[in-house]
């Protein structure tokens, strides 16, 4: 499961629908792609919600209990690149980049990322490209079930969704060792 910019500490999270959607999802990997706590929002002016705590705790939660948590800081949180391949509170800091013109020289089969704002789903020549589109705007994360297929959904009163795709009927290369994607 791929989730980006919450911006924990900003006014406008969507701290109580996140925290609904974390406690109705398991997932065995969850990737927290960048901008998930606001720093520029709080250096402005310091906002913290207590559901914004919650958040932090049912993800700490989530590491302890065999949810593997791999965080990639983004613009918002820079400050947390220091930590980059540490793990704090059960939660791993990792720091990993590939543009989209490379994934094929980088031998992936697709990127998946955040912080653009729209969330999308789509093959481009061989290449899977698939953009979370940051819960602050649109309350969505990407999932993969266990059938291979990345599933796109949103979340507010109900969930639901948005787009798919079945990443087993890629024109991928059958060799026994996988290739890697690309957080």
């Amino acid at each position: 499961m791929w989730i980006s910019d919450i911006h924990l500490g900003y006014k406008d999270c969507k701290a109580d629908y996140l925290l609904d959607f974390l406690n109705s999802v398991e997932s065995d990997t969850l990737y927290l792609v960048g901008d998930i706590i606001d720093l520029w929002s709080m250096k402005r002016q310091f906002y913290w919600h207590p559901s914004h705590y919650q958040v932090l705790s049912c993800i700490q939660q989530k590491a302890a209990n065999d949810t593997r948590v791999i965080y990639i800081p983004g613009n918002h949180d820079e400050t947390f690149r220091n930590y980059i391949n540490q793990t704090l509170f059960g939660i791993e800091i990792h720091q990993q980049f590939i543009h989209t013109t490379k994934a094929k020289k980088q031998n992936v089969d697709g990127i998946i990322c955040g912080h653009i704002h729209h969330p999308k789903i789509k093959v481009d020549d061989g290449i899977m490209y698939c953009n979370d589109g940051g819960w602050i705007e649109s309350c969505t994360a990407l999932v993969e079930q266990q059938d291979g297929k990345i599933e796109l959904l949103h979340r507010s009163d109900t969930q639901t969704v948005l787009d798919s795709a079945d990443i087993t009927k890629l024109n991928i290369s059958t060799d026994t060792k996988p290739k890697k994607s690309a957080a």
